[in-house]
């Protein structure tokens, strides 16, 4: 693992194309989803079982396929109270900041070169996507006042956005990893705070971490989940939970707890969904023990979220306050 965190830290509150997935076919689908019900009967439990700091009955869940309702297992009452070190100074909470962006410096610069990078190009990324990302200030700039803008822009017939990444600059494994966001509203959007596993292997046995991902018009559903091997690799594991307020109005803090034995995804400090070693559906393998780089970014269109139309908003942003990355002090 490389990379150790060198800005102050604010006191604000609080794929996308991996390259590696296409389509499903619909008798892939119909397989997964009979194998879905048979995991959820059998490995689904209460979201709410106990803090994402220490062991806890909390469920594994099978994620829809692509464009699919949310899990049956979503939960209706409220997610757990406060977990992870949100909201703390850095060394209070058994949390020590390790890693990290607060996005300071001049309006319309680039993002720090010394802690991102940017895949770039076109291609539909293993999607059908229709963006093309690039490097330019025109797609990924600071505002100025403490904040990244991604922007997914229209160009002529097509469309430009940018994707940054953190593999050559920053790899880890394991601790908090956390993004205060304002996400975008657009049918064709795909903004996405995820982790991307490092091996030898390639997808899905390297783990994946997908943090946040939104492919609604009006954002109002906060969806988490891991890839790793075995049937439910190209859905996922994790939850789909609605919440009351319009994602695009405001920001909020988007996190997982990854431990060696589970994965607890939080929105705002607050677990609602647990992916755990010892309860994975059968036939799945827990892959997420390597080290892993960060990405943001923003697609347009492709087989999931489905096409932009006439009421797509262009230029769309996804606006980060800041990432970072926390270990255990």
């Amino acid at each position: 693992m490389s990379g150790t965190y060198g800005g102050g830290m604010r006191t604000t509150a609080g794929r996308r194309g991996a390259g590696t997935r296409g389509g499903v076919s619909p008798a892939t689908l119909g397989a997964v989803a009979v194998v879905a019900v048979v995991a959820l009967l059998s490995a689904c439990g209460s979201p709410g079982a106990g803090p994402a700091t220490g062991p806890a009955p909390a469920s594994t869940s099978v994620a829809p396929g692509p464009g699919g309702p949310a899990s049956a297992t979503t939960p209706a009452a409220p997610a757990t109270a406060p977990v992870g070190p949100t909201g703390a100074d850095g060394t209070s909470g058994g949390w020590q900041l390790v890693w990290g962006d607060e996005f300071d410096g001049p309006a319309g610069a680039g993002p720090d070169r010394t802690r991102w990078g940017f895949d770039t190009g076109a291609g539909g990324w293993g999607n059908g996507e229709l963006e093309t990302y690039t490097d330019s200030t025109a797609n990924a700039r600071l505002t100025g006042t403490g904040a990244l803008e991604i922007v997914a822009r229209r160009e002529g017939e097509g469309f430009t956005s940018a994707r940054l990444s953190t593999e050559k600059t920053f790899t880890r494994r394991y601790g908090t990893y956390e993004a205060r966001l304002r996400l975008p509203a657009g049918k064709g959007l795909w903004p996405a705070f995820w982790l991307n596993g490092v091996c030898a292997q390639g997808w899905p046995d390297c783990g994946e971490i997908d943090v946040l991902e939104s492919v609604d018009p009006v954002p109002r559903t906060v969806r988490g989940r891991v890839h790793v091997p075995g049937p439910h690799a190209r859905p996922g594991l994790g939850r789909d939970w609605p919440v009351a307020s319009a994602l695009d109005e405001g920001f909020h803090v988007y996190g997982v707890v990854w431990d060696p034995e589970y994965v607890a995804f939080t929105f705002d400090g607050h677990e609602y969904a647990r992916v755990r070693k010892d309860r994975l559906p059968a036939g799945d393998r827990w892959a997420l023990d390597h080290d892993a780089y960060v990405l943001l970014n923003v697609a347009v269109g492709g087989r999931w979220p489905g096409s932009p139309d006439a009421s797509t908003p262009v230029p769309s942003r996804l606006t980060v306050d800041w990432v970072r990355v926390w270990d255990r002090a």
